[in-house]
Parts: C-alpha cells; sequence; structure tokens
C-alpha cells in the first residue's frame, strides 16, 4: 500500500492497457475517528452508538468514548449519535438548581447547561423542568426532551469524506444533569470530586438541598 501527501492510504492502483488507453484506478482507504466526552470535565463517554451511512455501518464508542470507522472509500457519508444507557446523574439537588436559576438566584453561565435544563423543550428553564426533572429520576416519567443530546447536533455530513478525519469529537449532555454529576455506570468515583461545587452562598436556607427527592418543596420553590 502507498500514502497520499495527506496520509491516505492508496490500496490499489490499476492500469488499464485496453482503451481507454492509460486509464487508472486509485482506491484511497480512508477512516474517520474521534471521542465521546461529557459537557461536564470532559469524562468519558463509553457505549454511545455511533452510525455512519452509507454503509449503515454502526459500532460502540469504547472505555475512553473513542470511536474509529476505517477503510472508507471517497464519498458522502453522514455521522449519526445516540445513547440509550447509563441513565443516572438526574436527581432533586438537578430540580432545585434549575428552580434557582429560574428565579435568578443561581444563574447558569455554561451555554451546555441552558441545554440540559430545557428537559421539556419549551425554550424557557423554570419550575416545570425542575419537576419533570424529579418524576424523570423517580421513573414516574420519560424526559420530553429525551435522555441525551448531542452536540453538535446530529448527524454530521461530509459531502464528499476525501481524506482521513481525526477529531470528529461530539459532547454529550445528560439531560437533567446541571450540576455535572453523572457518570457511567462502569466508572465508580466520588461524584462530590466531579460534581459542580456549591456557590459560595452556600446551600438554600430552606434547606431544600435534601438528597431526597421532594416534590412539593420543588414546586414550592416556583412561587417565591
Amino acid at each position: 500500500a502507498l500514502e497520499d501527501p495527506s496520509s491516505n492510504m492508496i490500496h490499489g492502483v490499476n492500469s488499464l492497457d485496453t482503451p481507454p488507453n492509460g486509464q487508472e484506478h486509485i482506491h484511497l482507504r480512508l477512516s474517520l475517528s474521534g471521542r465521546l466526552g461529557y459537557y461536564w470535565l470532559n469524562k468519558n463517554v463509553p457505549n454511545a452508538e455511533l452510525t455512519l451511512t452509507p454503509p449503515g455501518a454502526s459500532q460502540m464508542s469504547d472505555a475512553s468514548g473513542n470511536f474509529v470507522f476505517s477503510q472508507l472509500r471517497l464519498g458522502n457519508y453522514d455521522l449519526g449519535v445516540s445513547k440509550s444507557t447509563d441513565l443516572g446523574g438526574i436527581n432533586s439537588l438537578d430540580g432545585i438548581k434549575i428552580v434557582r436559576h429560574g428565579v435568578g438566584l443561581e444563574p447558569f453561565t455554561d451555554p451546555n447547561k441552558l441545554i440540559a435544563a430545557n428537559v421539556n423543550g419549551d425554550g424557557a428553564i423554570n419550575a416545570f423542568d425542575a419537576f419533570e426533572v424529579v418524576r424523570a429520576a423517580l421513573g414516574l416519567e420519560n424526559l420530553a426532551s429525551g435522555d441525551w443530546t448531542f452536540l453538535p447536533p446530529n448527524p454530521r455530513s461530509y459531502r464528499p469524506l476525501g481524506a482521513t478525519l481525526t477529531g470528529q469529537d461530539f459532547t454529550a449532555i445528560r439531560m437533567g444533569d446541571v450540576n455535572g454529576d453523572w457518570l457511567p455506570s462502569t466508572e465508580p468515583a466520588l461524584l462530590a470530586e466531579l460534581s459542580e461545587p456549591e456557590p459560595a452562598g452556600g446551600t438554600p436556607q430552606d434547606g431544600s438541598a435534601s438528597t431526597s427527592p421532594q416534590l412539593p418543596r420543588i414546586a414550592a420553590a416556583s412561587h417565591r
């Protein structure tokens, strides 16, 4: 095999002696690779499904969040990503933070947190989102937004894929997780070390930062 100046592998050069004389067929073998990282602290996101069409090939991101599609020919492709596992990371603490953002006490400054908080998809972040997050954490309903969102929006298109590409990364957002304490189920760790620290003002004086889900308390906070 040969390489072109862009380090693309050339696996075959077929010269034709029959008409049209001098015609050559060059077969490139390209690859497409990247990584899925979590929006908070860039944690690894394993077991996300990457789908490349055509030909409809799929694979799961590995333990480090990496993926690679190889032996690709020059052409047009779409790369999509989805995930339906590792659904922890949301609880009443997220609901409380969403309420505090909604009333202006603890505004989110990270744009990815604004995405994570808007679980009902209405474009506003308020107690309705908080209520839905707590109900989803208790297994009472599914999030209207779906469990995961990926950036950039997918599928990602290549028109065409003309060279080997690395760094085709995605940022994963567990919807509802605004304090960043999501972890993959295969990676035990101390959540306190990986989650967002509390603001300097400490926890709310009404005690609403309890780790046990308390729907009435969140609902009451929405009327402040």
